[in-house]
């Protein structure tokens, strides 16, 4: 461990990035720890949420508990609780710093992943587009060599960590001093190229793919340009940092900060709905293993698909069952509800209940679905009405894309602009049904 006759020798060849706690660092620390205690129930209501919880995002919460603790662990040694001449305790807060603000850069990649391969599929609000499959291999090909790249650049600065701890122990050699220099110039270059081509695929997602989220890129490309200040603010102070209150005033406010703005912000969005990440995110084992759950633009287009097959086949029906039985049996049949059946255009040849069920192969159950009303005929012995005809086979009818009723003059045999087929009431509420405009007793 380094002696207090040491500390100016450090100071006059390499010091720890951010210097060496004091009692300067009190007033500081205590309002980035604060700050970002702020957004632990912000963690916690992302991660619970089912709306809102993703893979994804753990990085993220991992960066804002990590920078709790180092920043704890500084002002312990700011306040003399532990001493700042742990070598232990420097080398840990080394490594999380030369890790945490790459490890931010690397998070983002997964965000822009998602957002360029949606943009592959057909669009999920119009039903539009080809499905590219060779641009989203390609896509996802770029996205895991940014990975494994920033894997690299943080293994870079973790390893000049490492090597600054072994100085305390064995001396300030030039060489070793020489290898601490140049594994952190050669994390901050790297991470400094990579942060800028993940900004400019970004931007060239937002401009030349056609469906993609622009807003969601956008954020990516602005939250990029936030991270670069630090990388920027590293080089400056190479290749020593100072202990000096203008140097940590500097590393509070170009280093700390941008890490604290962008967690803060990532935090906040939803971020498995701006970019449509699904619970996994779009990872090839998740995708290649079916692993996942649909994402939020494939099921936009699942529903498409649907509410386009039900407007194909309008009419549902099953037996005939009073208000209580209805209600009862829905909720009993609820996971079947999607159960579709077509009634034939010649209503006059309506098949049993029970000669669906054999030929479709359904139990009657599938059938019933709660998500249509259901409409029933009525029989009237009103003196002053005469009851309407018995009906030939009682059947309760559901309709999903026409309104429920039409309004049918007594003296008028037919419907205005009528459905092709649909049931109808008369003002004196007796029901009939419509087909191509005429009424059927």
């Amino acid at each position: 461990m380094p002696s207090d006759s040491a500390t100016p020798q450090l100071e006059s060849t390499f010091a720890p990035i951010g210097g060496f706690p004091s009692s300067f660092d009190v007033a500081p620390t205590i309002t980035f720890l604060a700050l970002y205690g702020c957004l632990v129930p912000l963690c916690v209501f992302r991660i619970s949420s089912r709306k809102s919880r993703n893979v994804v995002q753990l990085p993220i919460v991992a960066a804002i508990i990590e920078r709790m603790l180092n920043l704890t662990v500084r002002l312990l040694q700011a306040t003399g609780k532990w001493p700042w001449t742990s070598a232990t305790l420097l080398e840990y807060q080394q490594i999380t710093l030369e890790w945490g603000w790459i490890a931010l850069a690397h998070a983002m990649v997964a965000f822009w992943r998602s957002v360029a391969v949606n943009a592959t599929r057909p669009d999920a609000e119009k039903g539009e587009g080809a499905d590219q499959k060779k641009m989203r291999k390609r896509i996802k090909k770029v996205t895991y060599a940014f990975d494994g790249s920033y894997w690299v650049a943080q293994l870079l600065g973790i390893g000049a960590a490492i090597c600054w701890r072994i100085s305390l122990h064995d001396g300030l050699s030039q060489g070793l001093k020489s290898q601490v220099d140049g594994l952190r110039y050669s994390a901050i270059c790297l991470a400094m190229v990579l942060i800028l081509a993940s900004a400019g695929g970004a931007l060239w997602t937002r401009n030349r793919m056609q469906g993609a989220d622009q807003r969601a890129c956008s954020y990516l490309v602005y939250l990029y340009l936030a991270l670069l200040v630090v990388p920027i603010y590293r080089l400056t102070q190479y290749p020593s940092f100072s202990s000096s209150n203008t140097s940590k005033t500097l590393f509070y406010i170009f280093h700390l900060t941008p890490e604290l703005l962008i967690s803060g912000t990532l935090v906040a969005l939803n971020t498995r709905q701006l970019f449509q990440t699904g619970p996994w995110g779009d990872y090839y084992f998740s995708w290649r293993k079916g692993w996942t759950t649909p994402s939020a633009g494939l099921r936009k287009r699942r529903q498409r698909l649907r509410l386009v097959t039900e407007e194909r086949k309008s009419w549902r029906w099953s037996s005939n069952r009073s208000s209580t039985t209805s209600m009862q049996d829905d909720e009993r049949t609820e996971e079947n509800e999607d159960a579709e059946i077509l009634i034939p255009k010649d209503l006059e040849g309506r098949p049993t209940l029970e000669e669906v069920r054999q030929v479709k192969h359904l139990p009657v159950a599938t059938l019933r679905s709660p998500r249509f009303a259901t409409f029933s005929r009525h029989e009237r012995s009103d003196a002053a009405h005469p009851p309407s005809p018995p009906p030939m086979r009682e059947r309760t009818w559901r309709r999903l894309d026409r309104p429920s009723s039409y309004v049918v003059p007594p003296e008028s045999g037919r419907v205005p602009s009528p459905p092709s087929a649909a049931l109808v009431r008369d003002d004196h509420g007796h029901g009939s049904f419509c087909y191509n405009g005429s009424l059927l007793p």
